[in-house]
């Protein structure tokens, strides 16, 4: 070793003597040249081949064929992960090799991380219980996000100091069977994320927590080291399924009334809005105007409500021999939007008005006169929702 020490330094001797020699022969250049020479010697990996650096304890060994084969080594059965920590000043041996094993581990995760970016169940599962295309997809790019592995604790499987550089050489490895658990468990943690994302609809985030429980039922996640139960996970995991529960069962039927009278006083509508909320347990308003019973029931599928009522009220006037006349109508239906079905409609149900001046036929006592003659019918739709 020592004598390939001296014979290695006197060859460089050489070769910078020779360089040095035509630098300082070009006075214009002579600075450059002395500093490239000293930067050189000072460089972290020479310093450590030719004056031991921080591995003098490292021996000399041929390189290892794993350590040839890098990143592209492969192990039936196994993972394989490569990491690789350089010298670096001050640099102890341990820390290279930590610096080392943390590489070779995450080579394993970012392999896997693509893997774990499984969406196909909840989309196939939204496709089969609504015909609505747009909010499936929706659901599904939504859900589409990469999940970061979390690897149990790996030995070290081979490990190599380069004793000329100092750089430091790890490979670890996981069993496949191990691995495929692992990205289980990280689906499942994933899916339960995606349960608790309150800016989510309610519907794809009990989707998402019922994915999580049918996995963790499916595997043993307690032999994987360092993690919770399969029946500890359960019981996190069903929790959260109960609150969403809840949720969805306080709001359970959504209420749209679509004005399109010229009267915009609201309050004249509430004797409507509160006899359809006597049609269904878990009703509610939802405070976001539309104008067509499509975008009412693109609004409806982001709540989550499991059904939906919608009121479209109209007044059309004209002037005749000196009298304002004409039908206020109020036409009724209700949806289940687990596929946007239409269950009930009570058609157009129509009362006149008239009156002298426009000013007067004022919507509040329109809905008074719709309610007194149409009262019946209306009757017989919040009851036909009981059914």
């Amino acid at each position: 070793m020592l004598c390939l020490f001296f014979n290695q330094f006197w060859l460089l001797l050489m070769y910078l003597g020779f360089k040095l020699n035509f630098c300082f022969s070009k006075q214009p250049i002579r600075q450059c040249c002395t500093l490239l020479a000293w930067m050189f010697f000072l460089s972290p990996s020479v310093h450590a081949a030719w004056f031991g650096g921080n591995c003098p304890d490292a021996t000399e060994s041929a390189k290892p064929e794993w350590v040839k084969q890098g990143f592209n080594a492969h192990q039936s059965g196994f993972r394989i992960g490569f990491g690789e920590a350089r010298y670096h000043k001050n640099a102890s041996y341990q820390n290279l090799l930590d610096e080392a094993e943390n590489r070779a581990r995450e080579d394993i995760a970012n392999s896997v991380q693509v893997e774990v970016t499984s969406v196909t169940d909840i989309a196939t599962r939204l496709d089969e219980t609504t015909q609505s295309s747009q909010y499936s997809q929706q659901t599904h790019s939504t859900l589409k996000s990469r999940s970061h592995v979390d690897l149990p604790g790996l030995p070290i499987a081979n490990k190599w100091q380069d004793a000329d550089s100092c750089t430091v050489y790890v490979q670890v490895r996981i069993a496949e069977l191990l691995l495929q658990k692992v990205l289980k468990k990280t689906q499942a943690e994933s899916y339960n994320k995606e349960a608790g994302d309150t800016a989510k609809p309610i519907k794809s985030r009990v989707l998402s927590i019922r994915e999580a429980i049918a996995i963790t039922k499916r595997h043993k996640f307690g032999e994987i080291q360092g993690s919770k139960t399969s029946a500890q996970l359960l019981s996190q995991y069903q929790q959260r399924f109960n609150e969403l529960k809840e949720i969805a069962k306080r709001n359970n039927h959504a209420i749209f009334v679509i004005n399109q009278t010229s009267d915009q006083n609201t309050h004249a509508l509430h004797p409507l809005k509160q006899a359809l909320k006597l049609s269904l347990p878990g009703s509610f308003e939802v405070n976001k105007p539309c104008t067509t019973s499509s975008t009412c029931l693109r609004l409806a599928n982001d709540t989550p409500a499991n059904y939906a009522s919608i009121a479209k009220v109209e007044m059309n006037l004209v002037k005749q021999n000196g009298f304002w006349l004409g039908q206020f109508t109020v036409e009724l239906s209700r949806w289940d939007l687990s596929n946007n079905h239409l269950e009930e409609t009570s058609g157009k149900l129509m009362v006149p008005v008239m009156n002298r001046h426009k000013h007067s036929l004022t919507l509040e006592k329109a809905m008074t006169k719709w309610l007194k003659a149409n009262g019946q019918k209306l009757t017989v739709f919040i009851t036909d929702a009981h059914k």
